[in-house]
């Protein structure tokens, strides 16, 4: 069923109105600034089905057959065209709107920022790391963002982000795409590292992200050629309590997040990540078969579960 819309978010462009599924919990299509890209949620909202990599190009609506899959997506796109042209960044309701503290779902942009955008991916899937994220990005009544980096070493630890700066970022292939909270999160981690960086969102690791929102201590890296036993021993905790942990790990040069695990019918355990080039695609591998693949991971031990437990 496609969500109906009241009177009052009328006056919003089209796009607002698709964002303001963050605040009001509604599923609805994401915009995408590829102009090639139908996403699956914009398929399902318009009644298709999705079966594995499938989409069916007939689908019945209120008792009607829709139009062809092909007819629809030629229609969004010159609908899209159109969309980016209306956003009203002076919209005080639109800005609160598509910030929130929360992590939707993103592709990453042009910069190597592979180890910050699965440091936030892995995160989210827990209680305490969506706790962390929320405390971390502050609205300011003067339409600024206020992101908090706790850990910096430097002597400033809260980085403003104005309208324009994010307006800009938005339009630049260099950044993110999909949701402001992590384009804010990307435009204070490159103030701050850009005092001795070059390509300040380039070449880094998840400890650091996970040191900056966090200050915590309780963070680790294993390499697998020298710590495999550790890494064994972690993921079969983890495996247990997924909720405890937060994990990157990385593969050919290129930094994943863990997001939880499953079991078939076999009893064959299954690690479930999510790679930042688009974190809404979750894929799974076989536990032995994802030991043996990775080079190493960082993992974030939840700061508070001792203080929780222990009681």
């Amino acid at each position: 069923m496609i969500p109906s819309i009241n009177n009052n978010q009328q006056n919003l462009s089209f796009e607002a109105r698709f964002r303001l599924k963050k605040r009001k919990g509604i599923r609805m299509p994401m915009l995408f600034s590829s102009l090639g890209t139908w996403s699956t949620g914009a398929a399902s909202a318009y009644g298709y089905g999705h079966y594995g990599n499938d989409v069916f190009k007939k689908s019945f609506y209120k008792g009607k057959i829709v139009e062809t899959f092909q007819n629809v997506e030629s229609k969004w796109l010159d609908m899209k065209n159109t969309l980016f042209k209306t956003i009203d960044f002076d919209n005080d309701t639109m800005i609160d709107s598509r910030v929130d503290g929360e992590i939707d779902d993103f592709k990453q942009g042009e910069s190597g920022d592979c180890w910050l955008l699965s440091g936030l991916s892995s995160l989210r899937s827990t209680s305490w790391g969506r706790n962390i994220i929320k405390n971390s990005i502050i609205m300011n009544q003067d339409n600024t963002i206020t992101v908090l980096l706790k850990g910096s070493s430097v002597n400033q630890k809260e980085f403003k982000i104005t309208e324009d700066e994010l307006q800009i970022a938005e339009n630049s292939s260099k950044y993110s795409s999909g949701d402001l909270d992590v384009l804010a999160m990307e435009l204070a981690v490159e103030k701050y590292r850009k005092s001795y960086l070059n390509k300040p969102l380039d070449s880094g690791g998840a400890e650091e992200i996970f040191r900056l929102l966090t200050g915590s201590s309780e963070i680790k890296t294993y390499v697998n050629q020298f710590h495999k036993k550790d890494i064994v021993n972690l993921l079969k905790e983890y495996i247990k309590y997924p909720d405890k942990y937060a994990i990157v790990f990385n593969s050919q040069d290129h930094a994943y997040a863990l997001v939880g695990t499953d079991k078939d019918k076999n009893g064959k355990t299954w690690m479930k990540y999510a790679n930042p080039w688009d974190s809404s695609t979750i894929m799974r591998m076989e536990y032995s078969e994802f030991i043996e693949s990775i080079i190493g991971l960082t993992v974030l031990t939840d700061p508070t579960y001792y203080l929780r437990y222990s009681r």
